[in-house]
């Protein structure tokens, strides 16, 4: 498939087209975390500030999400991840490729333009795992690491890979092209607080010779391409500071402050290498560079510690990764394109990491098909100091359990009344607790902390953007079903618009008839799979069929909570199957968050947290209940917030 991509590609001879193009994508490292872009960060980053000064610094820049696998989908292909089946989340441990086969991708337009192309770094966009015995699986006791990997980076159109798939998830071992290095014998122990998974291990791995190594071999890269007079494409995504937050023995204490400035003091010299080793083999001037991130800073990063030392990586933005929030996902954007970029020079247009691709394909004078980068502009006229139109009508941030918001020019419009994401306040519960409003207004020129919501004072604003992100979601096909829970519209099936639906986080006013939604929250991080199941009563197949499919969270988390947000005429009994499918679904918590929906007039409906026994434990507790009942009979006899009930 990937040899008949390049029929659909059209290479042009320019006069400034770049020889090379390296792209380094940092982990887990929001715009502040710059001095240059935050000077009262506290931390020097020399090597990125020079970066900056030599090249166009874009101030308003955003990750496709604000977490991991997403936005790297999104600089790849130039597409929305919330197009494809990942709605929310990320890839899971041991999760099948996210790109599809047929997906058009950047090392594809590298290709096509005759550069040699290479992916070194962190993958965690899915791989298919050789069985023993013949094809793939999930299960890690299952694979042969003997045999090829599949649908890592040479399956997406690299030439050459290597690098791990997660640093702090297993496997624990070096990939080069589709190859294992070693086979896996040892364990990794678990490591919480570092957020490491245990699982299998190449003896001998050591954490915090990952970067290091990275770096060398983007460095030999640089110099047997710049030897062979080979055009390149270099795609460096990075393991850092993302955890686990293993600064080399080279960088540890360099801070003074905590290991995570270390690593991120790392984090900035390895950039470095790579930039000298552009200079110190010749081909600097003709290497167009960018350096961003593919979401904000972790609050693994500590900021109460990092404050204590004096040191400010959130700046004036509200939030950290995962949220919906701009510290989510406004990240760094550096450019230095010698002879095409001023030095020294900035823009303050919305942008966001999508439009890598057609901006790499145009400086390649590549044209790309209409199938293809979706989700991407050209920064070409603002990268040359040129007058141009906006760059976009509007731009799309996505937290991680998978809400919305879009942003038009300084307005920016969260349809979700929290974070959508880690940060508090969070989910439904707390919106009820706080009696926020539903959606979110901000004028970011004037209140880039996002602290006043405008949402009531300006609604025919809020109609615009709503209507605004429909025309992005809906003006090119998407993966799946058209329409999900998370989308604050709803359609029937001749796509005629109704009123919203509960999952949609706007005024319930309108509401017609409610529909249930099932929302599977994996892990204490707070990583939401939801999925809408149809109308009222839930069916149980879905239900249960929904489950398994449920993420863990970065820290490999299984536990699970279910809610269900049901018709109050959905029968009690409905419980009994949910809960004697338990064993086979392996689950090591129950509980059932009761959300009947909001009736007419209310903006919420009655919440009912009931707690279920795992088999075999007792419940001496348990609440007597008739399973005739239903959820809404349940819900107005009691008059406690939380409920033991057993089923059995």
């Amino acid at each position: 498939m990937r040899a008949l991509l390049g029929l659909l590609l059209v290479s042009l001879a320019g006069a400034q087209t770049p020889k090379n193009v390296v792209v380094i994508l940092a982990d887990d490292m929001g715009l502040a975390s710059l001095h240059h872009e935050h000077p009262g960060s506290g931390l020097p980053t020399p090597h990125l500030d020079q970066l900056a000064r030599e090249g166009m610094s874009f101030t308003d820049a955003h990750s496709g999400s604000a977490v991991c696998s997403p936005t790297r989908y999104g600089l790849l292909t130039g597409r929305y991840a919330w197009r494809t089946s990942l709605k929310a989340g990320i890839v899971n441990m041991w999760g099948p490729p996210l790109i599809a086969e047929e997906r058009l991708t950047l090392a594809d337009v590298a290709s096509q333009a005759g550069l040699h192309s290479a992916c070194i770094g962190k993958w965690h966009l899915g791989w298919r795992w050789p069985k023993q015995g013949g094809g793939t699986t999930r299960n890690p006791a299952e694979i042969d690491y003997t045999l090829p990997i599949g649908g890592g980076p040479l399956e997406a159109g690299f030439d050459h890979a290597f690098g791990d798939d997660v640093p702090n998830w297993p496997p624990y071992l070096w990939i080069e092209d589709d190859r294992a290095h070693a086979v896996p014998t040892e364990t990794m122990k678990a490591d919480g607080a570092n957020g490491v998974s245990a699982g299998p291990m190449t003896p001998g791995w050591s954490l915090d010779a990952v970067l290091p190594e990275l770096t060398r071999r983007c460095v030999h890269y640089v110099r047997d391409r710049a030897a062979a007079d080979q055009p390149f494409f270099l795609f460096f995504p990075m393991t850092s500071p993302h955890t686990p937050i293993s600064p080399s023995e080279t960088w540890r204490g360099q801070s003074g402050v905590s290991p995570y400035a270390d690593f991120l003091l790392e984090t900035d010299w390895s950039v470095g290498q790579v930039l000298r080793a552009l200079e110190h083999y010749g081909v600097a001037d003709e290497t167009l560079v960018i350096f961003t991130c593919d979401n904000g800073t972790s609050p693994k990063a500590n900021f109460d510690t990092l404050a204590a030392g004096g040191i400010d990586l959130r700046g004036p933005w509200r939030g950290h990764k995962a949220d919906v929030w701009e510290g989510g996902h406004r990240v760094p954007f550096l450019v230095r394109w010698p002879g095409v970029v001023a030095p020294g020079s900035s823009c303050d247009e919305p942008i966001v990491l999508t439009d890598i691709m057609a901006t790499v394909a145009a400086a390649l004078d590549v044209t790309l098909p209409a199938n293809a980068a979706e989700d991407s502009s050209d920064l070409g006229s603002a990268l040359r100091g040129e007058d141009h139109p906006p760059l976009h009508d509007a731009i799309v941030n996505h937290s991680s359990t998978g809400e919305f918001a879009v942003r038009a020019g300084r307005w920016k419009l969260c349809f979700c009344p929290g974070s959508g994401g880690w940060s508090n306040p969070k989910g439904l519960d707390a919106a009820q607790t706080l009696d926020l409003p539903l959606v979110q207004l901000y004028d970011l020129g004037f209140d880039p902390g996002e602290s006043m919501n405008l949402a009531t004072e300006d609604p025919q604003r809020v109609r615009q953007m709503t209507a605004l992100l429909r025309t992005v979601v809906e003006r090119t096909p998407n993966d799946g079903p058209a329409h999900w829970s998370k989308l604050p519209w709803r359609t029937d099936s001749d796509g005629v618009n109704l009123a919203p639906c509960p999952g949609a986080r706007v005024d319930p006013g309108a509401r017609d008839e409610p529909r249930p939604i099932l929302f599977v929250v994996a892990g204490p991080a707070g990583v939401t799979f939801h999925r809408e199941l149809g109308a009222p009563p839930v069916s149980v197949e879905d239900a249960l069929g929904a489950l398994p499919e449920a993420p863990l969270d970065e820290d490999g988390n299984r536990d699970f909570a279910v809610q269900l947000v049901v018709d109050a005429a959905v029968p009690l009994s409905e419980l009994r199957t949910l809960w004697r499918a338990m064993p086979a679904l392996e689950l090591p918590l129950w509980k059932i968050s009761l959300r009947t929906a909001p009736q007419p007039g209310e903006r919420w409906g009655r919440h009912v947290m009931v707690y279920l026994p795992l088999p075999g434990q007792s419940s001496d507790e348990e609440h007597a209940v008739d399973w005739t009942m239903t959820w809404g009979e349940l819900a107005a006899a009691t008059h406690e917030d939380h409920v033991l009930i057993d089923p059995r």
